[in-house]
């Protein structure tokens, strides 16, 4: 694992550029003030201090981009993540985990995840074997 700049100095925006049009699967996970401090749809430029919505601005250069709020479907974005960075013509995904759900206590035992997603990834395994 490599720790890069701030998801939203221009340096970081030309990597997620580069793997995109390089087709490199990569998954890219940033920081985010915390879910209580966030926007949303509140009509003001930011609320929280470095608040960035860095999710819409890469979404055209990332071929998937999601801001996690519920610390239960870490391991669902993960688990999606990974499978898509490398599934079709392989590329960039984004994941932006607010603070408060970085510092969640969360049992394996509760993380959500995706049944489908096992199923395609042995076939797309099997289809490549």
């Amino acid at each position: 694992m490599r720790w890069l700049p701030a998801a939203r100095s221009y340096e970081s925006y030309n990597r997620y550029r580069q793997r995109f049009f390089d087709s490199t699967a990569t998954l890219f996970i940033t920081g985010q003030v915390n879910t209580y401090e966030f926007k949303f749809n509140k009509p003001v430029r930011q609320v929280g201090f470095q608040e960035t919505d860095i999710v819409n601005i890469v979404k055209p250069i990332v071929k998937e981009a999601h801001l996690i709020t519920d610390p239960k479907r870490i391991r669902y974005y993960m688990e999606r993540s990974f499978f898509v960075a490398k599934s079709g013509r392989p590329g960039p995904v984004l994941l932006d985990m607010p603070m408060d759900v970085q510092r969640s206590n969360v049992s394996v035992d509760e993380l959500s995840f995706n049944p489908k997603l096992n199923i395609l990834r042995q076939k797309s395994l099997q289809y490549y074997s």
